[in-house]
């Protein structure tokens, strides 16, 4: 559970004036998440976030950084210039970014990732990750740390389920450095080969 709670000093003692909580999204447990809060009207002095692990057991963690001041910016600055991944459901949605793509067998690496949401099932959405479904991202997908940026549609739509879902992708080591050399052989069918037996 994540709380932002905002407060002001002008007492000489520190008060909470105001507290929001913060939702994460529970079906990502293997992703970072970025969460976003707006401030009060009355611009408080103090913040400070409450960060409690609601979750125990094995192999169970929860990790927080520190706040930062941001606003929100148009997708199209995110994804300029950039490697981007959508998913099968939203890809249309996105013809004028730089899709990944598969060529001579090799995947390009994205940096940027966008799926479809509307409640799906993460299972679904991420197929292309999935080794036993021919997913041709899923060594990708095994380096890559993804995290979840805010995102909205703007003007506020009517009440729908979640549009979708946007994630910044890093990589533990340079990417895309590889030496392909695509040759073309031709022979008659006639034409004899080297063979082992005689």
């Amino acid at each position: 559970m994540i709380e932002a709670q905002f407060g002001t000093a002008r007492t000489g003692t520190p008060r909470v004036t105001d507290t929001q909580a913060l939702p994460a999204d529970h079906r990502l447990s293997d992703a970072w998440q970025q969460l976003s809060v707006a401030l009060p009207e009355e611009r408080p002095e103090l913040v400070r976030f409450v960060v409690s692990d609601v979750v125990t057991g094995a192999d169970t963690w929860l990790a927080a950084a520190e706040p930062k001041l941001t606003g929100m910016r148009p997708v199209g600055e995110l994804l300029a210039g950039r490697t981007v991944f959508a998913d099968q459901v939203s890809a249309a949605v996105w013809p004028c970014v730089d899709q990944a793509r598969i060529e001579h067998g090799i995947t390009d690496t994205p940096t940027v990732y966008l799926a479809a949401d509307e409640a799906i099932k993460p299972g679904i959405l991420n197929n292309p990750f999935f080794a036993e479904w021919g997913g041709a991202w899923t060594q990708t997908a095994r380096a890559w740390d993804r995290t979840k940026v805010p995102a909205e549609l703007r003007p506020t739509p009517p009440p729908r389920l979640p549009w979708g879902q946007v994630f910044e992708v890093r990589y533990p080591y340079p990417t895309d450095r590889y030496d392909l050399r695509v040759d073309r052989v031709e022979r008659g069918g006639l034409e004899r080969l080297p063979r082992w037996s005689r």
